[in-house]
């Protein structure tokens, strides 16, 4: 199974916003997007949600991503993997350092699944939800 950073996806969601706006717009819609991403993973790693959101939400992206589309994601992963907890911790760690390949991959999910990718989003919050109670 091919594991993914689903809050990147999710914010993907609003990436097209940031296609119209001004280059400074854009910039700071990524260093926004950046500190949310990180926000919400250490709180799910502290929470010990972590492995169950990247669990259910690659479960639900493979139901919605041909295999074509899925190996494309997987490429862009690889651009700044944040699928493991140790990751996260260090690449949120240095954030500055990482803005970049973190715009990147954003750019390279959005290219690679194009407008399926906001479909994540409801996945995202039905798993919330689940854990929520």
């Amino acid at each position: 199974m091919i594991k993914q950073t689903f809050t990147l996806i999710l914010l993907i969601t609003t990436v097209s916003l940031a296609r119209s706006a001004s280059d400074n717009e854009e910039s700071t819609f990524y260093v926004d997007a950046f500190k949310e991403v990180c926000s919400l993973r250490t709180k799910e790693i502290k929470d010990g949600n972590f492995d169950k959101a990247i669990k259910a939400t690659s479960d639900c992206r493979e139901k919605l991503l041909s295999k074509d589309e899925l190996a494309a994601i997987s490429k862009c992963e690889i651009i700044l993997p944040m699928i493991k907890a140790d990751e996260v911790t260090k690449i949120c760690n240095d954030m500055n350092g990482s803005l970049d390949k973190f715009t990147e991959q954003i750019k390279c999910n959005k290219q690679a699944a194009g407008d399926k990718i906001n479909k994540f989003g409801e996945c995202y919050v039905a798993f919330q939800r689940s854990v929520a109670g």
